[in-house]
């Protein structure tokens, strides 16, 4: 599977479309999970969903903003992912940016 579009391994090696391209493997492969097994989890399809949506997201990105743009927000999202560190507060942000209390979700 990796070998079809290989994830990024360097934000210089990021690319808009190299992200899109990997995210398409791995949504086709989760689909085909989905498909296959008659007891998929909601889980997995879960997955296929959100992955599907971020596919999406990366797809339209590039059609709308153009690709050094594109690329740029991409670049800054397998950076977050690799980082991991700040993802949490991030949300926190966000919830509370949307006047939606993030202690109220426990």
């Amino acid at each position: 599977m990796t070998n079809l579009a290989p994830y990024p391994t360097s934000a210089d090696d990021v690319t808009a479309d190299k992200l899109a391209r990997h995210l398409a493997v791995a949504t086709q492969h989760l689909h085909i999970k989905t498909i296959d097994a008659p007891d998929v989890s909601r889980d997995a399809m879960g997955r296929f969903v959100h992955q599907w949506g971020v596919l999406f997201l990366l797809r339209e990105i590039q059609e709308r903003a153009g690709v050094h743009q594109a690329d740029a927000l991409a670049r800054a999202l397998w950076e977050s992912w690799q980082d991991g560190s700040h993802l949490g507060e991030m949300l926190w942000e966000w919830l509370t940016e949307y006047g939606i209390d993030p202690e109220a979700i426990r």
